[in-house]
């Protein structure tokens, strides 16, 4: 028996009611008692659902503990059953809405109408005289259940829905969809009035692939949420076979002869068993989604078609507009030339979109970075752009054109011949294959690391010039790729892995991976660019680097923090310039930022005009424009002697690099 004074439950919950909603659709029958239902099942529902013939649920869970009732709640496998046999059997239907008893605006004041919501560029639009048509517009409704895997732990299943113009295939807006909504629907034919012509199996194709889309967007998005699992797995398994493959070094070094053959066959099983490892990790979040569609729907809606006709100058060209009653207004159109959704424009010969006419090209500004292949010494290149004049030339004046003697014209100046540009043979070029692009990113980091674990010096050649890796290598020589990542000094690399290969249009590509040492595994970021057909390195980072932005060092993991901000001292002397960038920055913004600025100095220090500001002064206006670029903050507890008691002097020197060496919005570092 149930205790007197309870309150009643509140009403039944969706899991609840939908499946007695489900069970009355399929011939059961139910009875309300109190907080319970009594659920009477037909034979076939009995068959499907696995249950027998009279079933007590409810959704209130002191009821379904006093009464021994079912409790229907989400993830019940009841609900689960029923939600599938739903989904399998499909919605599928043709319904329409009521005609209004409204009357309609007269065909004058549509076509005023027309014109406020559908401007057509260089034309205007102008009534035939033909009176607009009663009509229904087919929307196409599709439902689907879309199921999400961002790793094998983490499932999710949302449902998508889209509404189609069946005639032209694009989604409905958002008042459109609201009046659709909200009207009750009719089943069975309008006989009295049309349907508008429509491709159904067009705007089939257009809901799969909006659904597509969102469901890949989500997808992503689930998926990085998951990012910093599938990383933490990585690292770890990383760090354990690094110990391993370490211990067997270690083991190898003093073993016996007849016993290194055995260790080095032990080490190769040991690799093999990592990459199978980091393959699995890799498989296990790989995201995935399935779409499941459960519902078509072909609406008739209620419109008037009305052809009107755009006119430009004495031309005039055809076109129908749709017009939805209830506050929805005119339809979007589509290009009747090329079939486009641009705005319409009315052309010269034809009435078209501005995709099919566009306006005249306009000659492309200059970009913002071009990396130039750097040719001898970081010395000699800084000299070459210091050689070059800072001021700009003054624009000579316009000769006169001659008299004309005798009546005759003067002489046409020669045309100077031009010839198209050709690509660079080699170059990877924005849109070609991802493929391609890992393939030269990978070949690229396992050549560097190869190069830095046998202790040679990277290429001068393949370096960027006035880049953070020219001044890696001047200042730390063959240990700069492990100074730049934060590998302590002594540790020794073991193995390398690479990740991915980003590429961005505006900026260096990205190649990052992990670097294996004996003191653990460590994340690296090589940002490179193709120069004459040639890659070459520009930065080495120990996190991501998508946009040129450096991620603050008390940041990253502690022993990388820990390398970076305490670097060690450069092998060369140092300028007062370096020495008060150094002696500042250092140790607050970390061994990345140091370069960078080091790297604006060495470009502009053989400039002629530099000379005029102090070091301080100098110093002040590099770290500056390097923070700005990196995206860090303007000050730090601690920088006290670098700043310049006098800010304009800070803008003058600013001023001058500038002119330079370009803005540093213009730099990829």
């Amino acid at each position: 028996m149930r205790q007197g004074g309870r309150p009643p439950p509140a009403a039944p919950d969706e899991p609840l009611r939908f499946v007695l909603d489900y069970a009355q659709a399929r011939g059961a029958a139910w009875e309300r008692r109190d907080d319970t239902t009594l659920l009477l099942l037909p034979d076939a529902l009995q068959a499907d659902l696995d249950l027998p013939e009279e079933l007590i649920v409810t959704a209130d869970p002191e009821a379904a503990r006093e009464e021994g009732a079912v409790l229907l709640i989400h993830g019940h496998p009841i609900v689960d059953r029923a939600a599938s046999a739903a989904l399998n059997c499909a919605d599928v239907g043709f319904s329409r809405l009521p005609w209004p008893a409204s009357i309609p605006p007269p065909a004058t004041e549509l076509v005023l109408r027309a014109r406020a919501a559908l401007g057509v560029d260089h034309g205007k639009l102008d009534a035939t005289g033909t009176p607009p048509v009663e009509a229904y517009l087919p929307v196409l409704r599709v439902g689907a259940m879309v199921s999400y895997s961002a790793s094998l732990e983490d499932r999710f299943q949302e449902r998508e829905e889209v509404w189609i113009d069946a005639r032209t295939c694009l989604p409905l807006e958002a008042p459109m969809r609201a009046h659709v909504a909200s009207q009750s629907l009719e089943a069975g034919i309008d006989p009295a009035r049309p349907m508008l012509d429509s491709g159904l199996l067009a705007a089939l194709a257009t809901a799969h692939t909006l659904i597509e889309g969102r469901a890949s967007a989500r997808r992503a998005e689930l998926s990085g949420q998951a990012r910093a699992a599938r990383e933490e797995e990585l690292r770890r398994a990383a760090t354990y076979y690094a110990t391993a493959l370490e211990s067997i070094a270690a083991r190898a070094a003093t073993a016996p002869q007849e016993r290194r053959g055995l260790l080095a066959s032990q080490a190769e099983v040991t690799i093999t068993e990592r990459d199978r490892r980091l393959a699995e990790i890799e498989e296990r979040f790989e995201p995935r989604h399935e779409i499941q569609p459960f519902r078509l729907h072909l609406v008739a809606v209620p419109a008037l078609s009305m052809p009107v006709s755009v006119r430009r100058g004495d031309r005039a060209f055809p076109l129908t507009v749709t017009w939805v009653p209830g506050g929805v207004g005119f339809l979007p159109l589509r290009c009747p030339h090329c079939g486009d959704s641009s705005p319409l424009v009315a052309g010269r010969d034809r009435l078209g979109c501005r995709t099919c006419i566009p306006r005249p090209a306009v000659e492309p500004a200059p970009t913002a970075w071009r990396q130039e292949h750097p040719q001898g010494s970081s010395e000699d290149r800084a000299s070459n752009v210091a050689a070059r004049s800072p001021e700009p030339q003054r624009p000579v004046a316009p000769a006169r054109s001659p008299a004309r003697q005798g009546g005759q014209p003067p002489a046409s100046k020669p045309r100077r011949a031009t010839r198209p540009a050709t690509a660079t043979k080699g170059a990877v070029r924005h849109g070609a294959g991802d493929e391609r692009l890992f393939k030269v990113g990978a070949k690229l980091a396992t050549a560097f690391w190869d190069a830095a674990a046998l202790g040679c010096r990277w290429r001068g050649k393949a370096t960027a010039a006035h880049s953070p890796m020219s001044a890696l290598a001047r200042l730390y020589g063959t240990q700069g790729p492990f100074r730049a990542i934060g590998v302590p000094p002594g540790a020794l690399p073991l193995d390398m892995v690479v990740r991915e290969t980003q590429p961005h249009p505006t900026s260096p590509h990205t190649t990052s991976g992990l670097l294996a040492t004996s003191a653990g595994s460590f994340f690296y970021t090589l940002r490179w660019q193709v120069a004459q057909g040639d890659p070459v390195v520009g930065e080495v980072l120990p996190h991501l680097c998508p946009d040129g932005a450096l991620v603050a060092a008390s940041s990253l993991p502690t022993i990388v923090a820990r390398e970076l901000l305490n670097p060690p001292p450069p092998r060369t002397p140092l300028d007062p310039v370096e020495t008060q960038v150094w002696e500042e920055t250092a140790g607050i913004m970390g061994l990345s930022f140091v370069l960078r600025c080091l790297a604006q100095w060495w470009q502009i220090r053989a400039a002629a005009g530099t000379e005029s500001h102090a070091p301080g002064v100098m110093a002040a206006a590099i770290v500056e424009r390097a923070r700005a670029r990196a995206g860090l903050r303007p000050r730090t507890p601690g920088q006290s002697t670098l700043w310049s008691p006098d800010p304009s002097s800070i803008q003058g020197a600013k001023a001058g690099i500038d002119r330079l060496i370009g803005a540093p919005d213009a730099r990829p570092w």
